[in-house]
């Protein structure tokens, strides 16, 4: 008799058991969707914020106005460094210097020679041969036919080789053309490459790096250093403008319709504190950065900054107070 209530107690005991689990279970998965809901809020909060007395306030990162990354157009070995992060350069001006790797010599040779151009000038120079012998031999044969001397099959013949050799030559005239157009674009890419000329793949003698624009060498290849082999295609240096330098940020779309190119803005960093550097918008986007319906859409916007002191550098975070055209 007494395993009925032990069994109706035991039942009761589990029963609290599994309710409890549920709850504790309800109460965990809101506390997760609370947090996500959260950080979601934190993120939106990053991207742009709504500001006062009709600043909108929102951070961007600055980037160069323009970039331009030498890269080693073949495979050799460094031998002299003229160039170091931070420094001023021109158009033109020597970065570094390098010998070309010897296994890669052959190959440009090849290159410089164009030896298929060559070879289709020579095939053309036996079309013409034979293109003169064959007209000879139909003046003859024109001549027998006339008088009654030959068969005039004979001269059909010889005619319908003219034509087949004259197809063949205007087909490899147009074929000469198209690959003397492709070695000269070829070489004069190969010898901008080379730092404006082709003699060092004779002499092996020294090439050079050069500035491709005027700017500031804001990079430079940490495997850069003299008697270091580099590969071809691999970065040596990055030069770029840095006055003016470029403001990139996102807008909530609630903000980017209030905003046009022109509009002033204030731009503060932490780095360097008590600095405002006035700014304008040089772009903004009209499409936005992602169009799913169950994103909220942003559209990127571009600040001009002056920086004539070169104060600012790629990649610094800083808070800008935009202000619309005509408001001080």
């Amino acid at each position: 008799m007494w395993i009925r209530p032990l069994t109706r107690t035991l039942l009761g005991a589990a029963l609290v058991c599994g309710l409890c689990a549920l709850a504790i279970h309800a109460l965990g998965s809101w506390r997760g969707s609370a947090a996500q809901d959260a950080d979601a809020a934190e993120g939106e909060a990053a991207r742009t914020q709504p500001g006062s007395a009709g600043d909108d306030l929102f951070q961007g990162k600055v980037v160069c106005s323009l970039k331009r990354t030498v890269v080693m157009p073949v495979k050799g070995t460094i031998q002299r460094m003229a160039a170091r992060g931070g420094q001023a350069v021109r158009k033109g001006d020597v970065l570094a210097s390098y010998r070309i790797a010897s296994d890669m010599l052959p190959g440009l040779k090849r290159r410089i020679a164009a030896v298929q151009v060559k070879d289709m000038e020579v095939g053309l120079s036996d079309l013409e041969k034979s293109l003169t012998l064959l007209n000879g031999k139909r003046r003859e044969l024109s001549e027998l036919v006339r008088k009654d001397l030959g068969p005039a099959q004979g001269l059909r013949q010889v005619e319908a080789e003219i034509q087949a050799v004259e197809r063949q030559r205007a087909a490899l005239l147009e074929k000469l053309r198209i690959e003397k157009d492709v070695v000269r674009d070829d070489l004069e890419a190969l010898r901008e490459q080379l730092g404006g000329s082709l003699q060092a793949i004779g002499s092996n003698e020294p090439v050079h790096l050069v500035a491709p624009i005027s700017g500031l060498v804001i990079w430079v290849s940490p495997e850069l250093r003299e008697g270091a082999e580099l590969p071809a295609g691999a970065g040596a240096f990055v030069v770029g403008v840095m006055d003016p330098m470029l403001m990139r940020a996102q807008v909530h779309e609630l903000e980017a319709v209030k905003l046009s190119v022109g509009d002033s803005a204030e731009v503060s960093f932490e780095s360097l504190p008590n600095r405002v550097f006035e700014g304008k918008v040089s772009r903004l986007a009209w499409a936005p950065l992602t169009p799913a319906l169950e994103q909220a859409t942003y559209y990127e916007l571009e600040l001009a900054l002056p920086n004539p002191e070169l104060a600012l550098r790629e990649g610094m975070k800083g808070q800008v107070a935009l202000r619309k055209a005509g408001e001080r």
